[in-house]
């Protein structure tokens, strides 16, 4: 009953299937597709952690290196401080 609804309908299963891809092709060429492409991407169960977890991936060197240099300057006041109570 399904194979032969199936295969009756197979022609315009795959228009239907042409005409969706096409759709988000022509929506991930705006700014507000782009964006609701992605915001759908990021919502599917194991897409959206794989996603996620790529982009913590690329982000974390950035935000050590900035981790760090903020750990250089708070250093550096402190030790700044200390220097300039000191009386000559």
């Amino acid at each position: 009953m399904i194979t032969t609804w199936a295969t009756e309908n197979a022609i315009t299963g795959a228009y239907v299937l042409g005409a969706v891809v096409l759709g988000f092709v022509a929506a991930g060429r705006t700014r507000r597709g782009r964006y609701v492409l992605d915001s759908l991407k990021t919502r599917v169960p194991l897409f959206g952690r794989l996603i996620i977890k790529k982009l913590n991936a690329a982000l974390e060197p950035v935000l050590l290196i900035f981790l760090g240099l903020m750990v250089g300057f708070v250093a550096a006041a402190m030790i700044g401080g200390i220097l300039a109570s000191y009386e000559m």
